[in-house]
């Protein structure tokens, strides 16, 4: 995970509990962070082992931000079609605008 990484996730994280003090999320929203150079991805591997073991979640979804730093770089959010991502797409839409 790059600084520009690692520092959006943070900024995110913040920004999601600030929202959630307002409205509390439906969802559980769980902040992993890797390093993309891990040996064997065993920090990776264990932590999906643990949280799919206790089935404690009917969908688990994940968002990758990897290498998202650029000196001149503006505001971005991306999605496809799937439902989730386009919910996702939308609150992106209030940490960027």
């Amino acid at each position: 995970m790059d600084n520009a990484s690692r520092s959006s996730l943070i900024k995110i994280a913040n920004g999601l509990q600030e929202k959630a003090k307002e409205k509390p999320f439906y969802e559980d929203i769980i902040f992993c962070a890797f390093n993309g150079e891990e040996e064997g991805t065993a920090g990776s591997c264990a932590f999906v082992k643990q949280i799919t073991s206790k089935s404690l979640y009917n969908s688990i979804y994940n968002i990758n931000i990897d290498s998202i730093g650029s000196k001149e770089g503006g505001k971005l959010a991306l999605k496809n079609m799937s439902k989730v991502s386009n919910k996702l797409y939308i609150i992106s839409l209030c940490f960027i605008l």
